[in-house]
């Protein structure tokens, strides 16, 4: 797919749909593998994606004994890093040379992500592996629409890729977001200010109630992260090594709270054959 973009002029169509096609059928002859599931973890910007990721790998490794990979939009290929690297130059750029606009930048991550279902998604879950992505199409469509690109432009260019097995949005107020920003040494992006993130955590959650197989995962209160325990705080501290030396015990209490309910979910939904696909 890489060299295939490569070799197109400018101007000349890519043809995603039918390496997508390939990619779903790649299957070795007379071997009959169960397709891993394909699980989603999205929200706003520092809405604890990462933390999630992490914990939620190490759950299906060494509690339901699955295979599974953890990867994220936009991807870590090649073509990902370069996308962002141009993207960043333009953006800051002093010699008189004009931002992208919304809509190229989304389309540049909507390439990103056929790239990445054709090299890594599929083949992962053709091989029986279970795939846990850090945002996916709901990120392009939300952040898209935030922009001003219109939802049916976003449904189009992203309408050849496969839709998850679930998806958990974490949901948290943009204040609390805006106070992790604040609170750790992150580079602020684009999108990073108050009224841009609660128009997204909008559209998320309005997004998320007409989606199938989305499942809203709401921040817990002091009651509810109370009742988890020293162990499971220990554990959470020693699968997220570096991430957890700067946070609270509240903080990291709320996140195995909200890792309890994501874990729940896949048990009692997920894993039913009723929506497995």
């Amino acid at each position: 797919m890489l060299d295939a973009v490569k070799e197109k002029k400018i101007g000349e169509p890519v043809v995603v749909k039918n390496d997508l096609l390939n990619a779903f059928k790649h299957v070795e002859p007379n071997k009959i593998i169960e397709k891993g599931l394909f699980l989603v973890i999205d929200g706003i910007d520092l809405a604890g994606k990462d933390v999630q990721g992490a914990l939620l790998l190490d759950y299906f490794a060494n509690k339901l004994h699955r295979n599974a990979i953890l990867t994220s939009e936009p991807s870590t290929s090649d073509t990902g890093k370069k996308i962002r690297q141009i993207i960043r130059q333009r953006n800051s750029a002093t010699n008189g040379e004009k931002p992208f606009s919304p809509l190229e930048v989304q389309l540049m991550f909507t390439i990103d992500r056929g790239i990445h279902v054709i090299h890594e998604i599929e083949p992962a879950r053709n091989e029986g592996k279970d795939v846990i992505c850090i945002r996916y199409r709901m990120s392009t469509k939300v952040y898209g629409m935030s922009s001003g690109i219109d939802e049916a432009i976003l449904d189009l260019v992203n309408s050849a890729y496969p839709d998850p097995s679930a998806m958990f949005l974490l949901d948290v107020d943009v204040d609390t977001a805006l106070k992790r920003f604040s609170s750790r040494n992150v580079e602020r992006a684009i999108f990073e200010n108050k009224e841009f993130l609660e128009n997204a955590r909008k559209l998320y959650l309005r997004l998320a109630g007409n989606t199938k197989n989305c499942f809203i995962v709401e921040t817990p209160n002091k009651e509810d992260y109370s009742k988890v325990s020293y162990e499971e705080v220990a554990h959470a501290k020693s699968v997220l090594g570096q991430a957890a030396s700067n946070l609270s015990d509240d903080a990291l209490r709320s996140i195995c709270s909200v890792h309890k309910r994501i874990v729940d979910l896949i048990n009692t939904k997920v894993l039913d054959q009723s929506i497995r696909r």
